[in-house]
């Protein structure tokens, strides 16, 4: 009978593989003669002495063959080889299939790796032409994914993106595109009139502004609708850092920009092609930050936008303050609608966190704080607004009077509103020197309407709670149709 060695759990593949043939070529051996006979037996009428449990040569070759898949795909963490083969799978299985995902998709949508076309990626090389050959290509296909792998590439021209285009970089900070000194380029990523479903993700733009004369964009979609930007960073960049001009449904998600130059903001969007889709907006902000930017953090002067979670501090960096121009942490320079904040922040900007007009918006669980004017200023021309569940504390921070005399330093401050709703906000003085003149101030250079003033923390400023409350006149505040109640 064919001898059966026996495998170890735990033996080696280096050591099992031998064995696993050599019991093959036994078990072949010993069928050769009732293959050849006009008697051939079923492996399950065979029987053998080995090591194997089994009463018949079927039951061995089914075990054997089980025991090599088990090594194979499903061996425990008790077989060293096959854990680091694994990859970090819970089995080698699921890295072949995650392997195999992974192929498809590539041949699905053909994928464009920037050192196929000569790109070096070591911050030191030209790789402008590589850029553009790789593009090139994606262009002639229709679209594709353009791979930049981890490296700091330099570029000097724009990469104008066509339609159905992926940038795919190998990380935030791990992929690094860096505009070179003096580029002759007017923006880094650009996507022109008609361009749709671009996605840009899991990279670094590094603007370089120091070595820069000419102010440019980091990211710009004119005309454009449909695209988005997943875990980018842009630092230093000579101008705006992310721009949509009379583009629609823009999506910008886990985006940072930090220190934006020129007298620029960080993030931008405007219309002025008034006419449908392109004074729509619909652009969504998520998880986005804008940090130390000369300007503002934010300018939105599109309608229907959505800021959820997102940051603006430090804002105004080139800019004094008290009034001499808006560089605060979210600005509009006219009226928008449909406008919602939902846990966004902006504190320590030069003058306002949100300085804007605007119609049918929610400002909810925000912080706005040690601003250097009020840390929400609402302007003339807003209507039908709901401020709740705000933080609005220590601001007020310039020392001075502010030029502008409808400009306060509250924590939050109105004037020439209609439906105006502030609900559940604290906002009070803290700190020393403690500047906060009111937690809530109307501006009386405009008269308001309907404005319900209800359940807020109002203690500790410098001048009162508010000009509304008890001891202040209608003419104080300019306020008719005013509710005023459960405020401590």
């Amino acid at each position: 009978m064919a001898e059966i060695q026996n495998i170890p759990i735990n033996e080696k593949l280096r050591d099992s593989n031998p064995k696993v043939n050599q019991n093959f070529k036994n078990i072949n051996d010993q069928l050769v003669e009732h293959i050849d006979s006009n008697a051939a037996h079923d492996a399950k009428d065979i029987t053998y002495t080995g090591t194997v449990p089994a009463d018949n040569a079927s039951v061995a070759i089914d075990s054997i063959n089980g025991r090599i898949s088990q090594i194979v795909s499903q061996a425990g963490d008790d077989n060293t080889e096959i854990v680091d083969s694994r990859g970090g799978y819970s089995v080698l299985g699921d890295r072949l299939s995650a392997s195999d995902s992974k192929l498809v998709n590539k041949a699905n949508r053909r994928w464009f790796d920037i050192k196929d076309y000569g790109a070096v990626g070591d911050g030191i090389a030209d790789d402008t032409a590589s850029i553009a050959q790789a593009l090139q290509e994606i262009k002639t296909s229709g679209g594709g994914v353009l791979y930049i792998p981890k490296g700091v590439y330099n570029n000097g021209n724009t990469i104008s993106l066509p339609s159905n285009t992926i940038v795919q970089g190998a990380g935030n900070g791990t992929t690094i595109i860096k505009v070179k000194g003096s580029a002759t380029s007017a923006n880094v990523f650009f996507m022109s009139a008609g361009t749709e479903k671009v996605v840009i993700k899991d990279l670094t733009i590094d603007g370089n502004k120091a070595n820069q004369a000419a102010s440019n964009y980091a990211i710009l979609g004119y005309k454009a609708a449909y695209c988005t930007l997943d875990n980018v960073s842009i630092i230093n960049q000579f101008g705006i850092g992310v721009g949509w001009s009379n583009s629609h449904h823009m999506t910008c998600r886990n985006v940072t920009i930090e220190r934006c130059g020129d007298n620029k903001p960080g993030f931008w969007c405007e219309f002025d092609d008034n006419t449908s889709p392109w004074n729509t907006g619909f652009h969504t902000y998520e998880n986005c930050e804008s940090n130390y930017n000369d300007l503002d953090g934010f300018i939105f002067n599109c309608p229907n936008i959505k800021f959820i979670n997102c940051k603006a501090n430090y804002n105004g960096q080139n800019i004094g303050g008290g009034g001499a121009l808006g560089a605060g942490g979210f600005y509009n320079d006219r009226s928008q609608s449909n406008v919602k904040f939902i846990t966004c922040e902006a504190n320590n900007n030069t003058e306002f966190g949100i300085n804007a007009v605007l119609v049918n918006a929610l400002i909810s669980n925000g912080s706005f704080n040690e601003n250097i004017l009020s840390g929400i200023c609402i302007r003339s021309g807003s209507g039908r607004i709901k401020i709740l569940g705000c933080d609005c504390v220590n601001n007020g921070r310039y020392s001075g009077t502010p030029t502008n005399s409808g400009w306060g330093k509250a924590g939050i401050q109105f004037t020439g509103v209609a439906f105006l709703t502030i609900t559940a906000c604290g906002c009070y003085g803290v700190g020393s020197p403690n500047t906060q003149t009111y937690g809530i101030q109307s501006i009386n250079t405009e008269a308001s309407d309907f404005v319900a003033i209800t359940g807020n923390n109002l203690k500790y400023n410098v001048n009162d709670d508010s000009n509304m409350g008890p001891g202040h006149t209608q003419a104080e505040h300019n306020i008719t149709n005013l509710k005023y109640d459960n405020n401590i």
